[in-house]
């Protein structure tokens, strides 16, 4: 098949990026042509150079078209970007006209067969509305259902075409259900396919030292990924030997303020800040414990390179983790209780301190573990991870594109 691949955003910087590039090269693989339209930032170009694709079209930002950064699926992106809530009347019609004019130029130039686009928002819509004769799935994120709560009004815009996708893909089966109820989808229409880890990539082929207790984060340096949280935790057990390696970025205030409560923990943490799948790989090789403490999540990517590697994870409960738990039968993760949350991913104020102590325990809890010299379950032990390789995961999403 020829397939036009849609993603509003840069194909290099997040886990809607890493699935984008992993689903091109698995169809690749399996003989399919690839195009694909996505974002950048003038004079900042898109890495998706070396993808096994037949062609692009880039939609720059910062040009005289669109004079803004990229708008971003999460408010707090690895990079600079603008929300879809702060877009004035006039730059969200800049938007929608220029996205369309790229997309009619991309469907031109290849003739696609299908259709695949990334979030449940504006773009998936517009692919639906302006070429309705052309088979269009989706892939759900979760960032875009968060859209969906934060900006009402932009609503309409993407009901509009997002309820006539032929077929949309979930992350999971909690997903698959949250869907069906924000955008009145049918769930016959809606198949849950996952995600995935690279599996030549992500293996437990060594095991860290014993002490100090290596711990690791991946992921944006913000608010709602509860990275502070887990900082203010770790100070607070500056007794104890542990090392953390912080991996990710971000941008503004979110980020200075992470950098800032780093600082306190001194020797004991390494800043990375973004660096590439194979450094990650590596670090989570050596590491005992993954601590994962967001308060919103589609199905958590990371969490499965870690579990892949060796690691054990602590995570805070959410709905991507119970289906990881469900689907491996695992026993490497423990899930830390969500605190009441005052909006999608914010937490009430009142419920940080005791949020904060349960996680220091749990952590307290692991460290003393590795220290009375007790051994960590190893991955050979759980086969049903293969589930969520992206040869499995591509497998159930080409017989999406099969039934399109």
């Amino acid at each position: 098949m020829k397939i036009l691949h849609l993603l509003s955003q840069r194909p290099d910087s997040t886990g809607s990026g890493i699935y984008l590039q992993a689903i091109i090269e698995q169809a690749a693989s399996h003989g399919h042509g690839n195009y694909l339209l996505a974002a950048a930032q003038l004079n900042k170009p898109a890495s998706f150079e070396n993808l096994p694709i037949h062609g692009s079209t880039v939609i720059d930002f910062g040009g005289d078209e669109l004079p803004y950064e990229i708008v971003g699926m999460s408010d707090i992106m690895p990079y600079n970007s603008r929300t879809f809530g702060s877009l004035t009347e006039a730059e969200l019609t800049q938007y929608i006209d220029h996205f369309t004019d790229k997309l009619k130029e991309a469907v031109s130039s290849f003739k696609p067969d299908i259709i695949h686009s990334h979030h449940l928002w504006i773009l998936s819509s517009l692919a639906k509305n302006h070429f309705p004769n052309i088979p269009l799935t989706t892939t759900c994120h979760g960032t875009d259902l968060r859209q969906f709560i934060n900006c009402p009004h932009l609503r309409g815009i993407v009901l509009e075409g997002c309820r006539k996708i032929d077929k949309v893909m979930a992350l999971s089966t909690i997903q698959r259900d949250e869907i069906a109820e924000l955008y009145n989808i049918p769930l016959d229409n809606i198949e849950v396919t996952g995600g995935g880890f690279n599996i030549s990539l992500f293996k437990n082929t060594s095991q860290p030292g014993k002490s100090p207790t290596q711990i690791l984060y991946a992921g944006k340096l913000s608010s709602f990924k509860g990275v502070p949280h887990l900082l203010n935790s770790l100070n607070s057990l500056q007794d104890l030997s542990f090392h953390l390696h912080l991996v990710g970025s971000s941008s503004g205030d979110e980020l200075q303020n992470c950098l800032a409560l780093a600082k306190k923990l001194g020797t004991k943490i390494t800043v990375h800040g973004a660096i590439p799948h194979q450094k990650l790989s590596e670090l989570m090789q050596k590491s005992h414990l993954f601590i994962f403490p967001s308060f919103f999540e589609g199905l958590p990517l990371v969490i499965l390179e870690a579990l892949a590697s060796g690691c054990q994870i602590i995570t805070t409960d959410l709905p991507g983790v119970r289906e990881i738990v469900q689907r491996t039968a695992t026993e490497r993760i423990d899930i830390i209780p969500m605190p009441p949350l005052k909006t999608i991913d914010t937490p009430h104020p009142e419920s940080i301190s005791r949020f904060e102590l349960e996680l220091s325990s749990c952590i307290r809890k692991h460290i003393e573990k590795l220290k009375n010299g007790q051994q960590y379950l190893t991955q050979s032990s759980e086969g049903k991870i293969d589930y969520f390789s992206w040869p499995q995961v591509f497998e159930r999403v080409e017989n999406v594109y099969n039934s399109l």
